[in-house]
């Protein structure tokens, strides 16, 4: 989805953080998914980031209709 410039947009236009953290929320997702059992975010994050990490998936699982349209348009 990062490849997508309208998605990348819409979380550099909503997510005023994004620049800063992008790149820490990205790896924590693919460690997360790679080894599902093995991420602790209570000791990995600031409260400040955990509440970004967790707006920022509720906005995907939201969008998540116009991502797929979006992601498969072309």
């Amino acid at each position: 989805m990062l490849a997508d410039e309208n998605f990348t947009s819409y979380i550099e236009e909503n997510f005023s953080n994004w620049d800063d953290d992008g790149e820490m929320v990205i790896q924590l997702l693919v460690n997360l998914l790679q080894k599902p059992g093995s991420a602790d975010f209570k000791e990995m994050i600031s409260g400040e980031k955990k509440d970004f990490a967790i707006n920022l998936l509720k906005t995907v699982h939201e969008k998540a209709n116009i991502c797929k349209r979006l992601l498969f348009q072309n």
